[in-house]
């Protein structure tokens, strides 16, 4: 069975899709309906970081600095991965 489809302009009244011209269908007739919504507006530059947020971010970074770090290499690290790998600590 060979199906045909056409692209039916519509508008949606609080409760049903009215076709915004004439349809020539039986009664009954089913129907797929994609609705296109439009995206949220990106913000034309990124917002600059809350004194708050800024202070999280500078606690983190103190944190992550003072901390050592679980391999002492990047080829220890490696060499721990291959041996077990697709497990990460």
């Amino acid at each position: 069975m060979a199906i045909h489809l056409t692209n039916v302009a519509a508008e949606f009244d609080g409760k049903v899709f009215v076709p915004q011209q004439a349809i020539d269908l039986p009664v009954g007739t089913k129907a797929i309906i994609a609705v296109e919504t439009p995206l949220a507006p990106m913000p034309s530059r990124p917002q600059p970081p809350t004194e708050e947020e800024r202070r999280e971010w500078e606690q983190f970074i103190e944190e992550i600095n003072k901390t050592e770090p679980y391999f002492p290499t990047v080829e220890a690290a490696l060499g721990y991965s291959r041996k077990y790998p697709g497990y990460y600590p």
